[in-house]
């Protein structure tokens, strides 16, 4: 050990690269982030619960088409929005950052959950629907 050089470690001979890594010093992008945020705070607790309320009743709303033992009254939507529109007010009513790198395919499982709901559907009605004679179908063509 004692041909190692020795090491100044005071804050002073501290690279700020160094500092960064540590936590203790904020980098330019950092601060400038971080008054982009402030900014950005526009967003309120007011429009949190419209949104959520409007989620809760598409959501509510798709579940008891599925089938008619699905029901979700007044009190439970607004219990469920009461709850939702604080996570949305935390992120700005935006995506979370830890999710932030799944959105394409979150998005797409909406998309497709969405397709799947309506083929489920069509077929349902399709199905409850009086089935004519497959006999009187041929005749009439």
């Amino acid at each position: 050990m004692e041909n190692q050089p020795h090491v100044e470690t005071t804050p002073e001979k501290i690279p700020e690269e160094a500092l960064v890594l540590l936590g203790e010093v904020q980098t330019s992008d950092e601060i400038e982030q971080e008054g982009k945020q402030e900014e950005s705070s526009a967003y309120t607790m007011e429009m949190a619960m419209d949104e959520a309320g409007f989620l809760v009743e598409l959501a509510a709303d798709g579940a008891e088409g599925l089938h008619p033992a699905i029901n979700y009254d007044k009190d439970v939507r607004e219990k469920v929005a009461r709850r939702l529109a604080p996570v949305l007010l935390k992120y700005d009513g935006k995506l979370p950052p830890w999710l932030e790198r799944w959105k394409e395919e979150i998005f797409l499982s909406i998309t497709l959950g969405g397709v799947a709901y309506g083929t489920v559907k069509a077929i349902r009605e399709y199905e409850a629907k009086p089935q004519k004679e497959e006999g009187a179908d041929h005749a009439e063509a």
